[in-house]
């Protein structure tokens, strides 16, 4: 492929994750029963999760939202990097830290017959070309993402603003595909696209699915969280929301949820 170095080739698929998260959603809400009711509220971020008097109210808790409050007796955390908002404990490298990372798209100079469909991941670096989308587009478009350690220390580290670029970061990613094929990139193009992330990192790469633990035990009853994916939360998050649906399933019958595997120190 133009380089020098080990490596190992695996099938993979290529697919728009909002697409497939969305569809997920629809077939989701195909098969809620009458009695339930299954709502996406986007933009609706929840500023605090306050407790509710016990002899007021017949929930847990209240969520304050920019919308209005919802009150209710089991929440999920599922905001991985931004989780310590929420969640002060969580904060630090014993819980998550928020990392940004940052992503461009850029047209390849060949079609995709030439560059072929084979795609790169290495350390915190990545790349894949998009499919062809139609008969006007005879050039794909390129993923590229990584090059952090060119933002120097911190490398990105405790930054939750992803409303803007490293220009250090977008240059040294502006470079480099045209620099390791030359060819199958014209160099100097500027990307069609360019934005950033925060992702969120756990001492051990691993994430936290359990109930938050601070002291007292009981000061976040009914909460639970499913975070810390380290880069890695669309092939890591349908399993660990499958583990904590299950932990919420035993709650409310009553049963003691047991691990099927690893640590219950990360259940």
């Amino acid at each position: 492929y133009g380089t020098y170095g080990w490596g190992a080739r695996t099938p993979g698929y290529n697919l728009w994750p909002l697409k497939f998260v969305t569809q997920l959603f629809k077939q989701a809400r195909k098969i809620t029963p009458a009695q339930f009711d299954l709502s996406l509220h986007t933009r609706t971020p929840v500023t605090s999760v306050s407790a509710l008097s016990p002899t007021g109210s017949l929930r847990r808790w209240e969520l304050a939202t920019p919308r209005g409050a919802v009150q209710c007796s089991y929440v999920v955390h599922a905001t991985n990097g931004y989780a310590s908002h929420l969640l002060p404990h969580m904060a630090g490298p014993a819980g998550i830290v928020p990392v940004r990372g940052q992503v461009l798209a850029v047209r390849a100079n060949v079609p995709l017959d030439v560059l072929s469909t084979v795609s790169w991941a290495s350390d915190q670096g990545y790349w894949f070309p998009r499919p062809i989308s139609g008969i006007e587009e005879e050039h794909p478009l390129v993923i590229l993402g990584g090059a952090r350690e060119a933002a120097g220390p911190p490398f990105e580290m405790d930054v939750t603003d992803d409303s803007t670029v490293d220009s250090t970061v977008g240059a040294v990613l502006r470079s480099f595909l045209p620099a390791l094929f030359p060819g199958l990139y014209e160099p100097g193009r500027e990307p069609e696209a360019e934005w950033t992330g925060i992702m969120g990192y756990t001492a051990l790469d691993i994430p936290f699915v359990h109930r938050p633990r601070p002291e007292p035990k009981h000061a976040y009853e009914g909460q639970f969280i499913a975070a810390g994916f380290a880069g890695h939360g669309m092939p890591r998050g349908f399993g660990c929301a499958e583990v904590v649906v299950q932990m919420i399933a035993a709650e409310l019958a009553g049963r003691e949820w047991v691990a099927l595997c690893g640590s219950h120190d990360r259940f």
